[in-house]
């Protein structure tokens, strides 16, 4: 047998396979970075039911990362559910959204009621 040969096409296969996984893994990263349509939309229907208006444009749907880490905050779904519970429970609701904004691992929500500041890492909300 010709080791040489033989011993080349193997390194060319695997050269081949590892281009095609790297390119899955970072096809793959790269969608859990943005959060769902479906999300986004039962999200509205959440909150549509707790008496929270919110446009779509105001419901970020990218995934904010931690600096340090690199781990997932919360969404601004995820501080947007929170608050229309909070805002059902206080008597703040019907309100409307008309703003969410993210900085600092807190997403600021400016509503026609006032402004609330959810902490993304502890999930607690703030007035």
């Amino acid at each position: 047998m010709n080791w040489s040969r033989i011993k080349s096409i193997l390194i060319a296969v695997f050269v081949v396979v590892d281009v095609y996984l790297l390119i899955q893994y970072f096809a793959v990263n790269d969608s859990n970075d943005v959060i769902s349509r479906t999300v986004v939309e039962n999200t509205i229907d959440i909150l549509q039911s707790r008496d929270v208006t919110v446009e779509k444009e105001n419901i970020s749907q990218i995934v904010e990362r931690d600096p340090k880490t690199g781990e997932n905050y919360k969404t601004s779904a995820d501080a947007l559910i929170t608050f229309s519970h909070m805002a059902k429970n206080t008597g703040l609701s019907p309100c409307t959204v008309e703003k969410t904004i993210f900085e600092d691992g807190y997403w600021i929500l400016t509503t026609n009621k006032g402004t609330y500041i959810y902490d993304a890492v502890n999930l607690n909300l703030t007035n």
